[in-house]
């Protein structure tokens, strides 16, 4: 036979309920300012080590320089990062009106990373295509062959066909 003891009241909480302010209400209201701290944590993770690199290639002309685009997409993201961070540090501290006021803001950045987001696919899709058309044949052709295989609705020849006179190959 199990005996379950009540020490709630000892250990300074009162008895968890469905509401009120109890230790499941607070950690109901840091856990997404957690998440969010997380998800921070992740995107630098993720990001920062191959964007050191990606510098340091363009420092060394090994790449071209990014295009306008990318800072202002990187701009937007890490905004709306620090946003959703900042909304739920409000949330949690009950300030409301905080909260409300800064909705504002996500509302303006939101549509905006999804115009970034549109402009700048095709952006680095004709920066990686012109690249792979600027490489040794040696390098070109492995290229051209992978993307055979992906669709074959893609007329890689007319593609090829259609380069810019300088981009004879080597």
């Amino acid at each position: 036979m199990a005996i379950a003891f009540d020490v709630s009241n000892e250990a300074g909480f009162s008895q968890d309920h469905l509401s009120g302010d109890t230790r499941t209400n607070v950690i109901d209201r840091w856990i997404y300012v957690f998440t969010a701290a997380s998800l921070i944590a992740v995107v630098f993770a993720g990001f920062l080590p191959d964007s050191f690199a990606k510098v340091a290639a363009v420092e060394a002309g090994k790449r071209p320089p990014f295009p306008l685009v990318l800072h202002v997409h990187a701009v937007l993201m890490g905004s709306f990062l620090l946003l959703l961070l900042t909304q739920t540090i409000l949330v949690a501290t009950g300030r409301l009106a905080g909260h409300m006021q800064l909705g504002i803001a996500a509302m303006i950045i939101a549509p905006a990373i999804v115009i970034s987001g549109i402009v700048l696919v095709p952006t680095m899709y004709h920066i990686a295509w012109n690249q792979a058309l600027a490489a040794p044949i040696a390098m070109k052709e492995p290229f051209l062959d992978r993307l055979h295989g992906i669709d074959a609705s893609i007329d890689v020849d007319r593609l090829w066909s259609l380069r810019p006179p300088n981009l004879e190959p080597t």
